[in-house]
C-alpha cells in the first residue's frame, strides 16, 4: 500500500475518535451553549462540571445518574497508574532475572529518574576502551604495569555497576510500592 493510504487510514481513525467523542458528550446532556452566554471553564476538561441534580446529571433515556467528570478524571488516572504499575513490575521483574552481565546493559536503558547506572556505565565504557588501546594500539601485554592498573579500574568500575544496578532495584521497588499505595488509597475514596 502507498503511505498516503495509511495517512488516510489514520486522519479517517481521528475524525472516527472524535466524531464518537462528541457524540459521547452529547449523549450525556451537556450540548454546547449557544453564542454570548457565557460558559464556565472551572473543569479540566474545558466542559463545566455537572451539578448533582440538574437534568444534565440523569440519563435522558433512563433518568439515571451519569458518572461526574471528576469521576471520568479518577478512573482515568487509576487507569494510567495501574498501567505504570504493571510495567513498573515487568522492569523489576526482568532486572532480576537477568544474568549478571546483562542486567547492567538492561539497567542502562531503563527510564527511571536519576537512574544511577547510566552515568557509571560511561565511564565503565571508556576505560573499556583504554584498555584496548593500550593492549592492542600501544602493544602492551597482560603483565605491563599500565594495563594491570588500567585492569584494576576496569574491576572496581564493574563493581560499582553492580552495587548501581543493586541500588536501581531498590529504588524501583521503592517506586512500585510507593504506587500500589497511591492506587489503594484513589480505590478507597470511590
Amino acid at each position: 500500500m502507498p503511505p498516503s493510504t495509511y495517512l488516510k487510514g489514520g486522519v479517517v481513525a481521528l475524525l472516527i475518535a472524535g466524531f464518537a467523542s462528541y457524540l459521547a458528550t452529547r449523549s450525556h446532556g451537556i450540548d454546547a451553549q449557544a453564542p454570548g452566554r457565557s460558559q464556565d471553564l472551572s473543569s479540566a476538561s474545558g466542559l463545566p462540571d455537572r451539578p448533582a441534580d440538574s437534568p444534565a446529571s440523569r440519563d435522558p433515556n433512563d433518568g439515571t445518574r451519569l458518572p461526574s467528570r471528576k469521576a471520568d478524571r479518577s478512573v482515568e488516572e487509576a487507569a494510567k497508574l495501574e498501567l505504570g504499575i504493571t510495567r513498573l513490575e515487568e522492569q523489576i521483574r526482568q532486572l532480576k532475572t537477568r544474568e549478571d552481565k546483562d542486567k547492567i546493559s538492561y539497567a542502562v536503558d531503563l527510564e527511571f529518574p536519576d537512574n544511577p547506572v547510566r552515568p557509571l556505565f560511561g565511564g565503565y565504557l571508556e576505560a573499556k576502551r583504554n584498555m584496548e588501546v593500550l593492549k592492542t594500539a600501544n602493544g602492551l601485554g597482560e603483565k605491563h604495569p599500565e594495563v594491570l592498573a588500567q585492569q584494576t579500574v576496569l574491576d572496581s568500575m564493574a563493581k560499582d555497576l553492580s552495587q548501581a544496578v543493586a541500588g536501581l532495584s531498590d529504588q524501583m521497588e521503592t517506586e512500585l510500592d510507593a504506587r500500589r499505595e497511591a492506587l489503594l488509597r484513589m480505590r478507597s475514596k470511590r
